[in-house]
């Protein structure tokens, strides 16, 4: 399938200050590796294959990578910070680097029983348990 193709022209180094944040939210930790609270994550790891990175450069409280995605450097997080508190890494690294709301990607699990994941692509607020 062309959606789990590697991409290898584009390189993390020529990535540059980051315009976007994509952020999965996840919990730290074994114990939490394959559980419903970590779709976010999951969907990291698919992204980070496709682009050739890996988030694990600490930085802002979370697992971090830059990749050039579609022309568009975006930083690649994986708050540390438990699912609660996710949005404050993302609002570390997003006051840094100036990027406003419109230019965040969330992506986790709601419910399981809406059996799909929330990608939000503006944020009112930074608060994880206000999105």
């Amino acid at each position: 399938m062309a959606f789990f193709r590697k991409k290898t022209a584009e390189s993390a180094l020529s990535a540059g200050k980051p315009e976007f944040i994509i952020a999965g939210l996840g919990n730290p930790g074994k114990e939490y590796e394959y559980s419903r609270h970590n779709a976010g994550f999951l969907c990291l790891d698919i992204l980070c294959n496709k682009y050739g990175v890996k988030t694990d450069r600490l930085k802002y409280r979370a697992l971090t990578a830059t990749a050039l995605i579609e022309g568009h450097s975006c930083l690649i997080m994986r708050p540390q910070t438990y699912m609660n508190c996710s949005g404050e890494a993302i609002k570390e690294a997003a006051d840094f680097y100036k990027i406003p709301p419109e230019k965040i990607i969330v992506i986790f699990l709601l419910s399981m029983q809406m059996k799909f994941i929330i990608v939000f692509t503006k944020i009112e607020t930074y608060k994880n348990n206000k999105i």
